[in-house]
């Protein structure tokens, strides 16, 4: 098993075992920080089947991620950066979702 995914694992394991001491009925999204890694190191975990990605610079996830969206339509890209005005019509084309909003000029 790759390590990434690994890693992956003993954080979902960690988070479970937290939510039943809580006694809490819930699956948390996790999004894995994939900026500045290459997709060579993020593609064990898309294989393993993990879905949610956060990047926090529009061009570095059209780069990484317009081909790989693609292949992999149920991937959701996550914009966690802070967002520039100039950048907002090339966002809306890659993230599924932004959550960094924080500007009403953005909105």
């Amino acid at each position: 098993m790759h390590n990434t995914v690994k890693n992956l694992l003993d954080i979902e394991n960690n988070i479970n075992t937290y939510l039943n001491k809580l006694n809490i009925n819930n699956n948390p999204k996790i999004i894995a920080v994939s900026k500045t890694f290459k997709i060579d190191k993020i593609l064990p975990l898309i294989e393993h089947g993990h879905i949610d990605y956060g990047e926090n610079k529009v061009q570095e996830a059209i780069e990484k991620w317009t081909e790989i969206k693609k292949i992999n339509s149920n991937i959701k890209l996550h914009m966690i950066g802070k967002l520039q005005t100039n950048k907002v019509k090339f966002a809306v084309q890659i993230f599924d979702y932004i959550h960094s909003v924080d500007s009403e000029k953005l909105g």
